[in-house]
């Protein structure tokens, strides 16, 4: 290498380097965010060369500014999503899924008195229920709790056997499990009971 050569290494590497600081200060600011919205933009739109087309078949409903002001402040009754399910149900929906969780029943509400001086009460959480099972299409999200279950022997064998091979299914399981020390008469029914969870640690 000679040392104009040995120069314009030096110089490159320099300017590589003052280059990826300046980038990196740049983002740490947030100044390049505009040029990246812009630049997702046209990847998103120009750049999808084996991404299918948009489908019309999916339709997303927003809870947006327009619905909160329309409807109300945030969360609503659960008789106002059975209002929504109905709807959706009676347009003809293949499949209702909701990304929401109703972690908590709703409380019971009472209605203003009647002409008798009796309050009526709303049980939102029966409404909605009564709406999910007639349109028997709805997906809701579950949110599971399982870091403070007590391991059983089916678990700990199921989660021992997934640790080797993530791709055995439940059935492969109980296969395996046939024969060892903690094979009972229950051992399908208790690896079905568990397949779930156990997995999840494994992976």
């Amino acid at each position: 290498m000679t040392r104009n050569e040995r120069k314009l290494f030096f110089r490159t590497i320099a300017l590589g380097v003052l280059i990826t600081f300046n980038v990196i200060l740049l983002d740490g600011f947030g100044l390049l965010d505009p040029l990246e919205r812009n630049l997702y933009d046209y990847r998103a739109r120009d750049c999808q060369f084996f991404t299918p087309p948009p489908t019309d078949r999916i339709v997303h409903l927003d809870i947006d500014d327009p619905s909160l002001a329309e409807i109300g402040a945030f969360p609503w009754p659960r008789s106002k999503f059975a209002e929504i399910t109905d709807e959706v149900h009676l347009a003809g929906a293949k499949v209702l899924g909701m990304d929401i969780i109703f972690a908590e029943p709703q409380e019971t509400r009472w209605l203003a008195p009647d002409e008798n001086g009796k309050s009526p009460s709303v049980n939102d959480d029966q409404k909605f229920a009564d709406s999910v099972r007639n349109a028997d299409n709805v997906l809701l999200p579950l949110s599971l709790n399982l870091g403070h279950v007590q391991r059983s022997q089916v678990y700990l064998g199921t989660l021992d056997l997934l640790l080797k091979n993530l791709e055995w299914d439940d059935n492969e399981i109980i296969a395996k499990l046939r024969g060892s020390p903690i094979d009972s008469k229950d051992l399908a029914a208790q690896v079905h009971d568990e397949y779930v969870r156990a997995h999840e640690e494994a992976m």
